[in-house]
């Protein structure tokens, strides 16, 4: 009885407020009024604008190309500068390092009037430095407007200084689907480095032949920036690949002290063998160390060597340190190179297009000896390769399999130990992270 008591209590009150609303409404008297506004000063607007604009400076930023005219790199850069035009075409330092070169960062900050105040380009001058050259109004530290009325009456000028590079660690990981190629291509993985990263496992993996879908790897490496733009990379720092379920590890450890560093296991044994699993970073096999049909002889016969298939003009890396035998051309080999290793080893690299050493020269591992060709006895671009011992033929891949790794000194254990926990940690969170995109994707 209280309930319903109280419910028709807030009901009239509700009616009640609703009755002095309306008749609130019916007692408020509605009234029209019009006037004419006019906005104050529009030239005093207009002036502030226009002495904002004159003020006015933009930043464009591009990169130089091999085809490269101040025309076309102005249009890019939406420049209209006759006066930094006509100075770069009469600077020799300006003109050999602005245009013709591929690659390079530039920045400029134009006025208004798309005139240049700084113009700036930035090249790596080794692996710790690198070059900023300038080109610059004398006045650019002068309000703008107090020149930009008066074209030419600020002289341009040119500095040149070296900086340091900054040496930042990038990670990258990724999943073989068709080929190591595009698994590092998609992985955003810079061809230096995904060189490396076969260099490094080359004793342990075989990239031309046992690569299968699923395997997939880790690398952490140094890029090397200058003042935010990238100039280069370094050396990987430490690469995790699993090739077929078998997991490879590796790191780069200098002991204190020494002047040179190498690759290791997590284990601690080095990674660099006596010689490389191939003479190219990267290349398909088109005939193995086996019988076949010699596609110019027209007949079965035995291929004592591993031709790679490669695109006239790749690098040829020898494969191991040695003095060069000999160098030139031999028949159907074509253009040549035989490097003697020692112990009656002797490596040869046929087909050459170019040939990069002389006769008695020494060479180190890596070292590139010349460039793939067609030249002898060759239906198409490729490098002839071939391992003799005592002049013997001897299966390639089998000998760079079975060179031995020199373990870690005792010394340096403690040291390297502590920098493999931590590059084990660094490589397993690389890869959770890796794996949680993945699923989110």
């Amino acid at each position: 009885m209280y309930g319903v008591a109280t419910l028709l209590l807030l009901a009239g009150g509700a009616t009640f407020a609703l009755s002095n609303l309306t008749a609130s409404k019916q007692a408020v008297q509605e009234r029209e009024l019009q006037e004419l506004l006019t906005p104050p000063g529009y030239a005093t607007q207009l002036q502030s604008v226009l002495n904002w604009k004159m003020g006015m400076r933009l930043y464009r930023s591009d990169t130089s190309r091999s085809s490269d005219t101040v025309e076309s790199l102005f249009q890019r850069l939406n420049v209209d500068d006759q006066e930094a035009a006509k100075f770069i075409r009469s600077n020799s330092q300006l003109r050999r390092n602005l245009l013709g070169k591929s690659g390079r960062p530039i920045r400029a900050e134009v006025d208004e009037q798309n005139r240049i105040l700084s113009l700036k380009v930035l090249w790596a001058q080794n692996d710790n430095s690198y070059i900023e050259l300038e080109l610059f109004r004398k006045s650019t530290s002068i309000e703008p407007e107090s020149y930009a009325a008066t074209p030419g009456t600020n002289a341009l000028e040119l500095q040149l200084q070296t900086h340091p590079l900054h040496a930042s660690v990038r990670s990258a990981t990724g999943r073989i689907q068709t080929s190591l190629f595009a698994a590092t291509d998609a992985a955003r993985v810079p061809d230096l480095v995904a060189a490396q990263m076969a260099d490094i496992f080359g004793g342990e993996i075989d990239f031309h032949h046992s690569i299968h879908k699923g395997d997939h790897f880790t690398i952490l490496y140094e890029a090397l920036d200058a003042d935010g733009e990238p100039m280069g990379y370094g050396k990987i720092i430490a690469a995790e690949f699993v090739n077929n379920g078998v997991t490879h590890q590796a790191m780069f450890f200098q002991e204190t002290g020494s002047k040179e560093g190498n690759y290791f296991n997590l284990k601690g044994q080095s990674l660099k063998r006596t010689y490389l699993a191939a003479p190219l970073k990267f290349s398909r096999i088109t005939s193995g160390y086996k019988m076949r049909f010699h596609p110019i002889l027209q007949t079965w016969k035995a291929h004592k060597g591993i031709d790679y298939a490669a695109p006239t003009g790749t690098a040829v890396h020898t494969v191991g340190k040695g003095v060069v035998r000999s160098a030139g051309w031999m028949n159907g080999l074509g253009n040549v190179v035989f490097v003697d290793h020692g112990n009656s080893q002797t490596t040869v690299y046929a087909h050459l297009n170019q040939i990069n050493v002389r006769t008695a020269q020494s060479v180190d591992q890596g070292q590139i000896i010349g460039t793939v060709g067609e030249t002898g006895w060759a239906t198409g671009p490729h490098l002839h390769f071939e391992f003799r011992i005592n002049d013997q033929y001897k299966d390639p891949t089998s000998i760079a399999r079975q060179s031995v790794p020199i373990v870690l000194s005792k010394t340096a254990l403690a040291e390297f130990n502590q920098q493999a926990n931590a590059i084990r940690t660094q490589i397993s969170r690389t890869s959770a992270e890796d794996d949680h995109i993945s699923l989110a994707q």
